[in-house]
């Protein structure tokens, strides 16, 4: 009996099944090994629109629990996915918008005193962002 995820529909599927298998509250507590695996799988098998889809059902069910609870979730890994898909379709901008995101994800745990004296971002392809000086 083949297997339903390898068909055509397979990562659309995975969509609606992961979050019955692995609800927010198991990813929110960081288990989100099964969604890596399942979207790079997909990847790597050509099928990245399919992956970006898992990716960004992880990132909204991360998103829906920190509604429903009010406690932070670290949502910048999917972002990370999501960009490395992009990247692969050959979408650098859109690639580098998700890095951002990250960026803004994860800066809203840092506090003022995490920061250097002079910040600095390099993002792929070597675009180097610094404040004006």
């Amino acid at each position: 009996m083949p297997c339903a995820f390898g068909g055509p529909s397979g990562g659309w599927l995975l969509c609606e099944i992961l979050p019955e298998i692995y609800p927010a509250d198991q990813v929110a507590s960081g288990n989100t090994r099964p969604w890596e695996v399942c979207g790079l799988f997909l990847k790597n098998a050509g099928r990245i629109h399919e992956a970006i889809a898992v990716f960004e059902r992880l990132y909204m069910t991360m998103l829906d629990y920190e509604i429903q609870t009010g406690h932070h979730v670290m949502k910048g890994m999917p972002l990370v996915w999501i960009s490395d898909c992009q990247n692969s379709l050959g979408r650098q901008i859109v690639a580098r918008r998700f890095i951002m995101l990250t960026l803004v994800e994860d800066a809203g745990r840092l506090k003022r005193n995490d920061f250097s004296p002079e910040p600095r971002l390099l993002l792929p392809g070597s675009l180097d962002l610094r404040p004006p000086a």
